[in-house]
C-alpha cells in the first residue's frame, strides 16, 4: 500500500518479517493507516491473514482497501482472509460465561465477583486458533494475525492483566507457526490512558518491531501530520535500531522525511 513505509521499516519482502511481529501504538493522531498498510502488504504477498477487528467494521476496511486496488471481499471468499468481528465474538462468549455462572451460583453477580472476565478472552483465543489453523495456504507461507485495536478490551472492562495475557497467548500462537502478529493499541489523546500505556510497555518487551505514531510536539501542522518512532530488533543480545520520521498522508500516498527536515517545520 505504501512502499515508502516498507523501506523505512526495512521489510521490503514479506519473508524478511516472517516470525517478527510488530506492535503499533497511536497517541494524539490516527495510526490506523499502518493497519491498512500491513493488511495490504501481507495479502498481496499471498500470506493467509486472520484479522480480528475490535474497532471497525469489515465494510470500513474493505472501502479503504478498494482505494488501493485490493478487494477484501474477494480475499475473504477465496479463503485467504478471515475477518472476525471481535466485539461480537466477545459478547457471545461473555453471555455464555454469565449463563454458566448463574447455573453454578445465585445471588449478587457471582460471575464478576469470581473474576471470570478472562474466560471470554480464552474462548476468543480458541476461536482465533482454530481459524488460523484452517486458513487456506496454497503458497505454504506463514500466517499473519492482525488485531485492531486491543485498547478496546480495556475500555469495556478487561484488566491490564487479562489484556496482556491475551496478547501473550496470541503471540505464542503465531510464534509456533513462524507467523507474524500485528497488534495495534490506542494510548489515548493528549494525556495517555494509564492502563493502555502499561499494556504498551509489555508489548515493547515482547515485539521485535515497535512503531509509535504520535502528534508533533509543536502541535497541529497541515503539512506534517505526525511522527513515526520505530524500534527494530530489540533484544537483550544486541542494540536495537531506532528511527524517527515525520510524515504527511494523502488519500493514496504517504510522504516520509527525517524529523525536522520538512520545510513546514523549519
Amino acid at each position: 500500500m505504501f512502499p515508502e513505509l516498507n523501506s523505512v521499516l526495512d521489510i521490503k519482502k514479506s519473508e524478511s518479517v516472517a516470525g517478527k511481529s510488530a506492535c503499533i501504538s497511536e497517541s494524539d493522531v490516527d495510526g490506523s493507516f499502518l493497519i491498512h498498510h500491513f493488511l495490504s502488504f501481507f495479502l498481496r504477498s499471498d500470506h493467509p491473514v486472520c484479522f480480528v477487528s475490535l474497532a471497525q467494521s469489515f465494510n470500513h476496511f474493505n472501502t479503504v482497501s478498494k482505494k488501493f486496488g485490493l478487494d477484501l471481499t474477494a480475499k475473504r471468499n477465496n479463503g485467504q482472509l478471515a475477518f472476525i468481528e471481535g466485539l461480537k465474538l466477545l459478547g457471545e462468549s461473555f453471555i455464555m460465561d454469565v449463563r454458566e455462572s448463574e447455573n453454578v451460583s445465585k445471588g449478587d453477580n457471582p460471575f464478576l465477583k469470581s473474576g471470570k472476565f478472562s474466560n471470554s478472552l480464552s474462548a476468543v483465543y480458541r476461536f482465533v486458533e482454530n481459524i488460523c489453523n484452517g486458513l487456506k495456504n496454497d503458497g505454504n507461507k506463514p500466517p499473519v494475525l492482525v488485531i485492531d485495536d486491543i485498547s478496546v478490551l480495556l475500555s469495556i472492562g478487561y484488566t491490564v492483566k487479562d489484556t496482556v495475557a491475551f496478547m501473550q497467548y496470541m503471540l505464542s500462537l503465531l510464534n509456533e507457526q513462524n507467523g507474524t502478529l500485528i497488534l495495534h493499541i490506542n494510548k489515548g489523546k493528549k494525556s495517555c490512558d494509564e492502563d493502555a500505556v502499561l499494556v504498551w510497555k509489555h508489548m515493547c518487551h515482547l515485539f521485535p518491531i515497535q512503531i509509535e505514531v504520535c502528534g508533533l510536539n509543536s502541535g497541529y501542522c497541515k503539512d506534517v501530520h505526525g511522527e513515526l518512532k520505530i524500534v527494530r530488533d530489540a533484544s537483550l543480545h544486541k542494540r536495537p535500531t531506532k528511527k524517527t520520521m515525520q510524515y504527511k498522508l494523502t488519500d493514496k500516498s504517504i510522504a516520509l522525511f527525517a524529523a525536522g527536515l520538512s520545510s513546514a517545520v523549519l
